[in-house]
């Protein structure tokens, strides 16, 4: 007997935080971006807080109001070219992430990365890993006009799949993940394992796992919403 189709024909995918462990390569980053700068360094903590918003809101964030556009330009380049030679030193995907892939794959489910991370060091991240064989497009901060919370990624797989919105699910561990897949139309799912604090979400998910493979049988389900 052919099995039914999935519920989601495509998952999107967020990057830090959610496939991929990367705080202490990003950290790393932004502390040689700083000290080249004569700025002091930022702990793993103050990191986490800051992360997923893209390079920009990062070093804007490290620096400070005062630093000027000059500076911030200037910090961007150097991360920028730090973190592409760098990155992955420590970075890992998440227990399950890679057969979380391999398993909705198999079953005919479209797969992207959709990350605030300059696009060239997201594809950069995910090859070396073995995560990019599954994935139909990694795309970074710099892919569309607007990054995430906007919904232009989440828009344009769905213009290219010939989807509706609840064909689709966004998975993240971040506010602006949800808010994303809200502003899209798609289903959100929050990974509890990830960088964000689920007590502090100003917009409730869809759905929420612990583990990445629970997404595998979630995809298959028949909607419960």
């Amino acid at each position: 007997m052919t099995p039914p189709p999935p519920r989601w024909q495509a998952v999107l995918f967020d990057l830090d935080g959610t496939l991929v462990d990367s705080l202490r390569d990003v950290t790393g980053s932004l502390n040689h971006t700083l000290g080249t700068l004569g700025r002091p360094a930022r702990d793993l903590a103050w990191v986490r807080a800051h992360i997923g918003r893209g390079a920009a809101f990062l070093l804007d964030s490290a620096l400070g109001a005062e630093a000027g556009a000059a500076l911030g330009e200037r910090a961007l380049d150097e991360f920028v070219r730090f973190y592409a030679g760098h990155p992955c030193t420590w970075t890992r995907p998440y227990p399950g992430a890679s057969e979380t892939l391999a398993g909705l794959s198999a079953r005919g489910v479209a797969l992207a990365v959709l990350s605030n991370k300059p696009a060239a060091i997201a594809r950069r991240v995910v090859a070396p890993l073995g995560l990019g064989r599954h994935l139909r497009h990694v795309w970074g901060g710099d892919s569309f006009p607007r990054r995430k919370p906007a919904p232009d990624g989440i828009l344009h797989f769905l213009e290219e799949l010939r989807l509706t919105p609840r064909e689709a699910c966004l998975v993240g561990d971040l506010a602006i993940d949800l808010e994303c897949a809200a502003a899209a139309g798609v289903w959100s799912c929050f990974f509890t394992g990830g960088y964000g604090d689920e007590s502090a979400l100003a917009t409730s998910a869809d759905f929420r796992i612990h583990s990445l493979p629970e997404l595998i049988e979630l995809a298959a389900a028949p909607p419960s919403l």
